[in-house]
């Protein structure tokens, strides 16, 4: 089972994923963060197979270099809507 962290600040699109990953079989969501503030601390908690990041102005791309060095076994997933 893949596990997956889950970084949005839109509470309903982050409740929406939820239930379906939750209905989806092989993902186990351990962590939701509202704010990118939240991640670093939460990917060394949990060590997500999945990071799944909805790309706001919070994410620069010094950022997310950061969180790819940080976490190289773990797949990063971006959106922007």
């Amino acid at each position: 089972m893949a596990t997956v962290l889950l970084c949005c600040d839109e509470p309903v699109l982050a409740e929406g994923l939820t239930v379906l990953l939750s209905q989806t079989g092989g993902f186990d969501l351990v962590s939701r963060c509202p704010k990118a503030d939240d991640l670093y601390g939460q990917i060394e908690l949990h060590q997500p197979d999945l990071l799944l990041v909805d790309l706001t102005a919070e994410f620069t791309f010094g950022l997310l270099n950061g969180l790819q060095n940080l976490v190289q076994h773990t797949k990063i997933i971006l959106w922007v809507h």
